[in-house]
């Protein structure tokens, strides 16, 4: 599988930013209509965060909870293109450590991705214009699916900033579905076919300079997981293989998923 760090996405790319970060004044008027953000929290240490994704500035507290994205996990936005939009992250912990802050002109009918990751004190973003994000598979009801449109696309994503390149393949099979993807770096979506009786996908992740085995993920694609659904699959979190640092477990390495499905009005 390809590795993307421009083919078929537009990205924006910030490294190690601090607190102070520069907000671009100038507004820019889109096209009307409808684009999704979807935020992944990849942040070691940083804990939960909290997203402004409309035209203007917003109070925190205005926030609810059930809004914060935790870390390890992504939420995904439906934003109106009429106007400039105001793209913000903060801690939660202190709401005046700002993570992102531009304004973007995002197309209507595109999907975006923003991804945070690195330290709160040297914190990564990627954000991206999905140019080839899958199209939904329209299913009619009362009929059978046909088996090749029984799918689950999946992206592979690498955000662990101390970890090593990777290649990743399917248990029992000697082809790479990735190989060599370092930090930042991300496939394109590729659909799998499944059938009724596939329960899941085992995925192992391996150091790729030495093909040791690291870390293994198993993707659920019956239909109460994600079957006809697009996720990615994200690497993240301080690599420590002999546990020899001081890591709280939650931070340790590891391997998640991220759905482009849990929509935020």
């Amino acid at each position: 599988m390809k590795i993307m760090l421009k083919t078929g996405v537009t990205c924006l790319l910030t490294l190690t930013i601090g607190f102070l970060l520069s907000c671009q004044k100038n507004e820019v008027i889109g096209t009307l209509g409808i684009a999704k953000v979807n935020v992944v929290n990849a942040v070691v240490g940083g804990g939960g965060i909290k997203v402004n994704v409309s035209p203007k500035e917003m109070s925190w507290s205005s926030i609810p909870e059930n809004q914060v994205i935790g870390y390890g996990t992504g939420k995904l936005y439906m934003v109106s293109t009429d106007k400039s939009t105001h793209l913000k992250v903060v801690r939660i912990v202190d709401t005046t450590q700002i993570w992102y802050n531009r304004n973007v002109n995002l197309k209507k009918e595109t999907m975006y991705t923003l991804y945070l990751s690195g330290t709160p004190s040297a914190v990564d973003t990627l954000f991206c214009a999905e140019t080839k994000f899958p199209k939904p598979i329209s299913r009619d009801p009362g009929h059978l699916i046909p088996a090749k449109d029984s799918v689950v696309n999946i992206r592979f994503v690498n955000l662990s900033t101390s970890g090593p390149v990777v290649d990743i393949n399917i248990e029992g099979h000697t082809t790479n579905e990735v190989t060599g993807l370092g930090y930042q770096q991300f496939t394109d979506f590729k659909s799998y076919l499944v059938t009724d009786q596939d329960q899941g996908i085992s995925l192992e992740i391996r150091n790729s300079l030495t093909e040791e085995v690291i870390a293994t993920y198993q993707v659920d694609v019956s239909k109460w997981g994600n079957l006809f659904k697009t996720i990615s699959i994200v690497i993240m979190g301080a690599y420590d293989p002999d546990w020899s640092l001081s890591i709280p477990d939650q931070d340790r390495y590891m391997v998640t998923e991220v759905p482009y499905d849990n929509v935020t009005y």
